[in-house]
């Protein structure tokens, strides 16, 4: 009988994507609730094991981001973005263009706030 090899990290030869955030402690309290996605119209799923927030397609768990939380003397910072590796050797994959998709992804969360949850 062998031992089962770990599952790799799918986020081990990420792209780091050029994308930092301040958060409040209140927005960060939020953030860290996660979302759970309620019916097939939900396109994410967002978890946090900390320090990091990982945001994975809710229909098939596939992982797509993950961010580092850091505590600050003035809030939490999103100190790291890493967009998962499978996902960055597709045909017309695009650093600047996932930021601005994450961004627009964690200020989506942050406007539904906790009734949506």
């Amino acid at each position: 009988m062998t031992d089962a090899q770990p599952a790799s990290d799918p986020f081990d030869g990420g792209v780091l994507l050029a994308w930092r955030a301040s958060l409040t402690p209140a927005q960060a309290a939020l953030l860290r609730q996660g979302f759970t996605p309620r019916s097939m119209d939900h396109k994410w799923a967002v978890r946090y094991v900390a320090p990091y927030l990982y945001c994975e397609r809710s229909w098939t768990g596939q992982p797509v981001y993950r961010l580092r939380l850091e505590e600050t003397p003035q809030g939490v910072e999103i100190a790291e973005a890493l967009w998962a590796r499978a996902l960055t050797n597709r045909p017309g994959a695009d650093p600047v263009a996932e930021a601005r998709s994450l961004a627009y992804l964690v200020q989506s969360l942050l406007q539904a706030g906790p009734a949506r949850r």
